[in-house]
């Protein structure tokens, strides 16, 4: 009876063995695969990703120049002024002698910068004319 007792506890510790070593493979088989799935969702995402829409062109800002015909013109007169403006475009830059108050007030774009320069005001044409009220 002592013999049985031995012989039955030492298989019982070497099942025990068995049954923890093949846990452990169990758990690293696990393991491996819980990687794998991991890696292919990974992969199976990235190619579902739509790609990136192309980008608008955008359209150049309008030039701008100088408008030399009005600026000489405003040294001489207004009414010679006003009809050499018409030769210049929206945007275009122009000299206005400050002394000529309504001038500035009618032509300058008044959203961009306007530079005062000694007896003269340096601004963006806008065009057409204002209408003045």
């Amino acid at each position: 009876m002592i013999v049985a007792v031995v012989t039955w506890t030492s298989r019982q510790a070497l099942n025990q063995k068995v049954w923890f070593a093949h846990q452990l493979r169990q758990g690293k088989q696990m393991i491996r695969y819980l990687l794998i799935v991991g890696v292919l969702m990974a992969v199976t995402q990235v190619n579902a990703q739509v790609p990136a829409p192309a980008p608008k062109p955008r359209l150049a800002p309008p030039t701008s120049a100088y408008c030399l015909p009005a600026s000489v013109a405003f040294l001489e007169s207004d009414a010679k002024a006003s009809d050499e403006v018409q030769k210049c475009a929206r945007g275009d830059t122009v000299v206005i002698p400050s002394r000529n108050a309504s001038a500035v007030a009618r032509m300058c774009d008044f959203s961009k910068a306007i530079v005062s320069l000694n007896d003269n005001v340096v601004c963006v044409l806008i065009i057409p004319e204002r209408i003045s009220k």
